[in-house]
C-alpha cells in the first residue's frame, strides 16, 4: 500500500521526508504538519482501510498522514512491527488518535510515550 499524500510505499521513503526515487528531493509531506495515526490494529480485520480513512481525512484536512497500516509489513511481528512504527511516529509534529485507540497495548504505548515526549497527542476529530 502506498501513502496517498506522496505515493511512497514503505522501501521507497527513508523516513526523513526524502525519497529513494526522485534524487533526494524533499518529498510534499515536508509542506505539512506530520501526524502520526494511532490506533488499534492486532485483531482486527479490516485495519488497513480503517487507517486508509483516516488518513484521506486528515490529508483533507491539510495534513501529512503517517499511517502505520501502511507502512509496517503485515508479516512483522508484533515486538518488531511496535519498532518499525514508533520510529515513524518520532519523526512526526503530532498524533491523531482514532477511536478505538484505548482497546490497543501498542497503542496505548504510543500515547504515552508521545505524551511523554511532549508531542501534540488528540483524537482525530480535533485535528479536523
Amino acid at each position: 500500500m502506498k501513502c496517498i499524500t506522496c505515493k511512497h510505499d514503505g522501501r521507497g521513503y527513508c523516513g526523513r521526508g526524502y525519497s529513494k526515487s526522485n534524487a533526494g528531493k524533499l518529498c510534499r509531506g515536508h509542506e505539512r504538519m506530520k501526524l502520526y495515526i494511532c490506533g488499534r490494529i492486532s485483531g482486527e480485520t479490516e485495519y488497513r482501510l480503517k487507517f486508509l480513512l483516516a488518513e484521506e481525512r486528515l490529508f483533507k484536512s491539510g495534513y501529512y498522514p503517517v499511517n502505520p497500516a501502511a507502512c509496517v509489513p503485515g508479516t512483522a511481528d508484533w515486538p518488531l512491527a511496535m519498532r518499525q512504527a514508533i520510529r515513524l511516529m518520532l519523526r512526526c509534529d503530532g498524533v491523531a488518535l482514532l477511536p478505538d485507540w484505548e482497546e490497543s497495548r501498542g497503542a496505548k504505548i504510543e500515547e504515552a510515550l508521545a505524551r511523554e515526549l511532549g508531542m501534540d497527542v488528540r483524537p482525530i476529530g480535533e485535528w479536523e
